[in-house]
Order: structure tokens, then C-alpha cells, then sequence
């Protein structure tokens, strides 16, 4: 249960975005301070590592992609 309860808390990077989870798979990254795509791909990868426990070859898929502006 502990590995549920720790990715239900929003995680911060490195790079101070902000990683929501939504499921126990499914999680949104939060576009601050004018970050780009690779800032964006940054956060997602090391909240995969950190806190879904994911080895670093792991693949992951944009489900639904940014809004244009």
C-alpha cells in the first residue's frame, strides 16, 4: 500500500515542474515558467524512476498531448 499512498502526493523535479499523479500508471506533468518539451520529458522520466519505481530503459507515452497556443 505504501508505493499507492506515495505516488498519490504531487512530486516537484529537479527541474521544479510539478508531477501530478492521476493513477497508479497515469500521471501529469505541469507546464511552469515557460518549460519546454525537454524539461516536460525530464520530470516525467524521473518521477517514473523515483516514484513509480521504473527502470530507466522504460518507455513512456504521451496519452494526451499539450493544448497549441
Amino acid at each position: 500500500m505504501l508505493p499507492l499512498q506515495a505516488a498519490a502526493q504531487a512530486y516537484r523535479a529537479e527541474n521544479r515542474l510539478i508531477v501530478v499523479p492521476l493513477t497508479a500508471q497515469e500521471f501529469e506533468v505541469i507546464e511552469d515558467h515557460g518549460a519546454g518539451a525537454r524539461h516536460i520529458w525530464c520530470a516525467a522520466a524521473e518521477f517514473a524512476q523515483d516514484v513509480l519505481g521504473l527502470p530507466r530503459g522504460e518507455r513512456l507515452y504521451i496519452k494526451t498531448p499539450a493544448a497549441r497556443r
